[in-house]
């Protein structure tokens, strides 16, 4: 794009360029009618006008204290310019290079900004899709402006509810499902947590090409933080780790959430305790001896890099983690393939659980007992000395669990982190409702959960609060909880009358269950088909892509294109009754068919090309689960050639090393478009143990 400097574009002159993208220049402009600074956005070359604005209407509409407001959106002749308000500070990229470490005292007041206005905007049904510290601009007083709404979703943009598209953003900062082209709410806070990990650390947790990034955010855990930032608060480290599950429905309920989280575990872990508690060594004792536990955390899985490696098969690569916790320790289950038991109870995945003396830890087919050193209740933080507790019942009154209330703070629901676990009702929202303690007494808050907090059949309304009294009752979902004060501990619960929601008032309510709310982001937000590469904010340069000259806002003109109906191909070979045994290596084949041969799955779809002589680049991602093991590359190029009739396969090889059920994931994709996905589900067994199905001569 030539320079504009001096030029006057409707009210406003050009003073200088303040950055140049691939898709547009902004200058710093001046208002000839009020002096007032503000940047001015022109289009890229050969961008369509009217797509260029189109893309920032959504944005006009937004109007946040922490969201860059546009000003105006004009066209002047064939060109068209947007006009912004300026941030004069540069962006937080600029304030903060690569590389650069915050403290937790700087980022929090940063992610509690973007985060507001991202759940405004997530309130409107958009997704801004490319949240990076580059599109973080900070104002005249220095509060954080969110810019760069070019590539976000507008609900009005849906057509169906299980649309798709290209893929937008920046590679590094991308959710899985945004990979997928199947963006959610979500998606912008696994970006903002990408973000948060990389001031914590100076690095994003996944580097290298467009592929090797796509890959890591679908299939790699990102490394640990402590392994990068040794002395940060383990309950920090568990905050961001959530908010960058790969299952986004396994991430916090909004990105308000997440960073209200952030702070209370930041405040939490910076009342340090007195020096005189030190953390005392406990034993793991076990087939493999006896291991003593110190201020180190303990990794444990079947492979070679663990600090405690177990030969068995039903253990994952990379199991769990016992890791210091107060003055003892907890442990944690790092999404194993089979599950981390205490007690022959499975632990959530991600979460950390308190080991007490004696507890029986198992592993796939492996035991081990943890002695000594629990948390002494008087050193722990934020703990109510008489507390009350919430009991859970069943329906014949039975008591099922009991919750002591010895936290400030205690949230129920079926997420992962809840203090007050329940999981395995689908009514229950993930963060449903959370109990108070303040001025000696305890209170409850819905937190504007799906189907309601009711006590004593009465349903609060969304977000109030409400005073518990001994003996009250608390329905949330299927579930009913009895409040009981200190004093009334030797009453006989199981004697107590079950309390009902009324018909009236809950039974007739239109119930929402977790497939709904799993569903629900996608039927609200849709995915527009726009491609767009990362576009710089205000204040940072970046190289403009090279196309041949044009006038500025004018239409490039487009060559005819093809239509090209294709499958997605893929195949795997296993033994007979499609199963694998283990140690055995075996082959799949993916790739791209004019028509689907019969001995393969196929998927359609379609695709636009302007010469269909020249080979079309497709690229296969394979995604293996945690009993599979690649022999060959997990990502394969393949170079399509549409005059060629016969399907064009990439192979990959691949050995089983322990039983159990087997998943292989193929991610079909052309130019960093996802274009389809399929999956092979088996079983996996050990040779010796198979009997063969025998038939009848």
């Amino acid at each position: 794009m030539a320079d504009r400097v001096g030029q006057q574009i409707g009210n406003y002159r050009l003073i200088r360029q303040l950055g140049q993208g691939g898709f547009s220049s902004v200058y710093l402009g001046e208002d000839t009618r009020s002096r007032k600074q503000v940047a001015i956005r022109l289009p890229g070359r050969g961008e369509d006008a009217e797509i260029f604005l189109d893309e920032v209407r959504a944005q006009a509409l937004l109007t946040h204290p922490n969201i860059v407001q546009i000003l105006e959106i004009g066209l002047e002749g064939d060109t068209a310019f947007i006009v912004e308000e300026f941030a004069p500070n540069g962006t937080l990229r600029q304030r903060h290079p690569k590389g650069t470490q915050l403290p937790l005292d700087t980022i929090i007041p940063y992610v509690r900004q973007v985060a507001s206005a991202l759940d405004y905007a997530h309130a409107q049904k958009i997704i801004h899709r490319d949240v990076k510290p580059e599109n973080m601009l900070i104002g005249p007083n220095n509060e954080i402006l969110l810019s760069d709404f070019g590539i976000a979703v507008s609900a009005p943009s849906i057509s169906s509810p299980t649309i798709t598209g290209p893929v937008a953003g920046s590679a590094a900062y991308m959710a899985p499902e945004q990979i997928h082209g199947k963006p959610r709410p979500a998606s912008d806070q696994y970006s903002l947590g990408i973000v948060v990990y990389e001031w914590l650390s100076g690095k994003p947790p996944f580097q290298g090409s467009f592929m090797d990034m796509a890959y890591q955010h679908i299939s790699t855990p990102p490394p640990f933080l402590r392994e990068k930032v040794p002395g940060i608060p383990p309950a920090v480290e568990q905050v961001v780790m959530i908010a960058l599950a790969k299952d986004p429905v396994q991430r916090f309920d909004s990105v308000e959430t997440f960073a209200n989280a952030l702070r209370e575990a930041h405040l939490a872990s910076s009342a340090v305790l007195p020096a005189t508690l030190p953390i005392k060594e406990a034993i793991l004792s076990g087939s493999f001896g006896r291991k003593t536990l110190g201020a180190k955390a303990l990794t444990i899985g079947r492979v070679e890099g663990n600090g405690l490696v177990i030969r068995d098969r039903e253990v994952s690569r990379r199991q769990a983690e016992i890791r210091p916790a107060g003055q003892g320790y907890s442990i944690i289950d790092f999404d194993s393939m089979n599950g981390t038991y205490v007690n022959e109870q499975r632990i959530p995945s991600q979460t950390p659980y308190l080991l007490k003396t004696g507890d029986t830890i198992r592993m796939g087919k492996s035991k081990m007992t943890y002695e000594g050193a629990e948390v002494p209740a008087s050193t722990e933080r934020n703990k109510i000395e008489n507390s009350a507790h919430l009991i859970l019942r069943a329906g014949t009154g039975e008591v099922l669990q009991d919750y002591t209330l010895d936290k400030l703070e205690m949230n129920i629901g079926r997420a992962p982190n809840s203090d007050i676990l329940l999981s395995k009702d689908k009514l229950t929202s993930r963060h449903h409702a959370t109990v108070l303690y303040e001025d000696d007494r305890y209170s409850i808050r819905d937190e504007r959960s799906a189907n309601g907090t009711f006590v004593n059949a009465q349903r609060l309304d969304e977000g109030s609060t409400r005073v518990l009294q001994d003996g009250d009752h608390i329905g949330i979902g299927e579930h009913e909880l009895i409040f009981q004060e200190p004093a009334s501990s030797s009453v006989d619960i199981e004697s107590m009358p079950t309390m009902t929601v009324s018909a009236s008032n809950a039974a007739a309510m239109p119930y929402r269950t977790r497939a709904d709310e799993t569903a629900a982001p996608n039927e609200e937000y849709g995915t527009r088909s726009v491609e767009r590469s990362d576009v710089q904010a205000q204040q940072e340069p970046a190289s403009a892509r090279s196309s041949p000259a044009s006038p500025p806002g004018s239409v490039r003109p487009q060559a005819e294109k093809t239509e090209l109906s294709l499958f997605a191909i893929a195949n795997v070979m296993l033994d007979e009754g499609d199963i694998a045994f283990v140690g055995k290596m075996y082959t799949l084949q993916a790739g791209i068919a004019r028509n689907k041969p019969d001995d393969f799955w196929g998927e359609p779809f379609e695709l636009a090309v302007e010469n269909v002589t020249e080979p079309i680049t497709f690229d296969i991602l394979l995604h293996e689960s945690e009993n599979i093991e690649l022999i060959t590359n997990w990502h394969r190029r393949l170079l399509y050639r549409p005059d060629d009739v016969e399907p064009q396969l990439a192979t990959f090889r691949f050995q089983v090393v322990a039983p159990g059920k087997s998943l292989l994931v193929i991610d079909f994709y052309h130019e960093r478009r996802w274009l389809r996905t399929m999956h092979f589900e088996f079983d996996a067994v050990e040779q010796s143990q198979h009997v063969p199905v025998s038939s009848e001569v």
